[in-house]
C-alpha cells in the first residue's frame, strides 16, 4: 500500500509503507492512499503566506509520483493549513470563524459552508473566503453529501465545467462519470473534477450508464463493406475506442436506442435504388465493446443508416438491463442535421 501524509504548511507526499520514515514536522493528516480515487473530497482552509488572503478549496487527489513532494496550497512560503479535512464519501463541513478585531470591522463572525465550493483538482488555488486574519475556527457541522452535482459543457472552448457555462449534461452523484464519444469511435470516461478539456467538438456526452446498449455502424474502407455492433461501454481510465483494429475504419452512426433499424441502401442490376431495413436487435447480440461486430452485407452497399427505431415488446433481459438506469441527460453540442427518416419498405429478393 500508499501512504499519504499532509503537513500543516501545505505539502503533502505519497510515499510506500515502511517500517519507519522521516517526512517532515506538523503532520496533520496520514491514511492509506487509494490511485484514482475520486470518493475522497479534501475540504482546506489555509492562509496564503504570511499576511496573505484566507484562501478555501475542495479538491480531490487522484493521481501522484511516489516520493514527489506536491502542495495543497497555492506554494507561497510561510503558508499555513488553518483547517483540513479528509472525507471518504465526499462529506462537506460547516465552519463558524471568528475574525481578529480591527477598526471599522463590524461582522466578526463568518459561516464558511464548504458545500458552496465546487470540487476542483489538487493543483487549484481555491477562492478568497476573507482577507482578514482568523482568531478561530469552529467546526459546526459536518454534513453527508446527498444531492448531485452539475455538469456543463462549453462548447467554444470545448470543456466540461461545473461553475454553469454552456449547455447542461446532467447532475452527478459522487462517483459518477461523463461519457464521452468522439467522432473518430473514441471514448473518455470523466470523473470528478469535472474539467476535461478536448481536441474537437464531441459527437456525444451524456452520463455514463455501463448498463446502456449502443449500437454502431463502421465502414472498413479497405474491403468496403459496412459492419453492425451492439455493445454496452465499459469503464476505462483511458481513452477506448469503438472500432476493432485496423486501419481505414470510419465510424458512420452511434444509436442508444433499445432497438434500432438500419436503413440499407442498394443499387439493382438495372440501376434502380432500394432499400431494406433489418431489425438490429434480431440481426446481432449485444457484446463486448471490443467485438469486431457482423458485417451488414457481403456485397458492396450504397448506404447504412439508423432509421426509425421499432416499437418491440421489451424482454424481460431488457427490463432487467435498464432497470437500474438514469434518465437520459443527453447534450448535442453541435446542431447536425436529423437522422434519415426509415421508410417502411420490404425487399423483394
Amino acid at each position: 500500500d500508499d501512504v499519504i501524509v499532509f503537513l500543516k504548511d501545505g505539502r503533502f507526499f505519497v510515499k510506500k509503507v515502511q517500517e519507519k520514515d522521516f517526512v517532515g514536522k506538523d503532520i496533520i493528516h496520514a491514511a492509506v492512499y487509494t490511485k484514482n480515487d475520486t470518493n475522497t473530497v479534501y475540504n482546506v482552509l489555509y492562509r496564503d503566506g504570511l499576511n496573505g488572503c484566507i484562501m478555501m478549496k475542495r479538491c480531490n487527489i487522484t493521481g501522484t509520483t511516489r516520493d514527489r513532494e506536491y502542495n495543497i496550497t497555492k506554494g507561497t512560503p510561510r503558508s499555513e493549513i488553518l483547517f483540513f479535512s479528509a472525507n471518504p464519501n465526499g462529506e462537506t463541513d460547516i465552519l463558524k470563524v471568528f475574525l481578529k478585531p480591527r477598526p471599522r470591522l463590524r461582522n466578526l463572525i463568518l459561516e464558511l459552508n464548504f458545500a458552496d465550493i465546487a470540487i476542483k483538482g489538487r493543483g487549484a488555488a481555491g477562492n478568497i473566503f476573507t482577507r482578514f486574519a482568523i482568531h478561530k475556527l469552529q467546526a459546526k457541522e459536518k454534513v453527508a453529501q446527498t444531492a448531485g452535482q452539475k455538469v456543463w459543457f462549453d462548447a467554444d472552448v470545448l470543456r466540461l465545467n461545473t461553475e454553469g457555462v454552456g449547455t447542461l449534461v446532467g447532475e452527478f452523484a459522487l462517483n459518477a462519470m461523463v461519457l464521452t464519444i468522439m467522432r473518430n469511435g473514441s471514448y473518455h470516461l470523466t470523473g470528478q473534477p469535472f474539467s476535461a478539456r478536448f481536441d474537437e467538438l464531441p459527437m456525444r456526452i451524456e452520463p455514463f450508464d455501463p448498463d446502456r446498449i449502443f449500437t454502431a455502424i463502421y465502414r472498413d474502407e479497405a474491403q468496403k463493406l459496412y459492419y453492425l455492433k451492439r455493445f454496452r461501454f465499459e469503464p476505462s481510465n483511458r481513452d477506448q475506442t469503438i472500432l476493432p483494429e485496423g486501419e481505414r475504419l470510419t465510424l458512420v452512426g452511434l444509436s442508444p436506442e433499445l432497438y434500432p433499424s438500419v436503413l440499407l441502401g442498394t443499387v439493382d442490376r438495372l440501376g434502380k435504388k432500394q432499400t431494406q431495413t433489418i431489425d438490429a436487435d434480431a440481426f446481432i447480440a449485444v457484446k463486448g465493446v471490443r467485438a469486431k461486430g457482423k458485417r451488414l452485407a457481403n456485397y458492396e452497399l450504397r448506404s447504412a443508416v439508423f432509421g426509425q427505431p421499432l416499437q418491440k415488446e421489451r424482454s424481460a433481459f431488457a427490463d432487467e438491463a435498464t432497470a437500474t438506469a438514469q434518465p437520459e441527460a443527453e447534450v448535442q453540442p453541435a446542431n447536425e442535421p436529423d437522422a434519415p427518416q426509415g421508410l417502411n419498405l420490404k425487399f423483394d429478393s
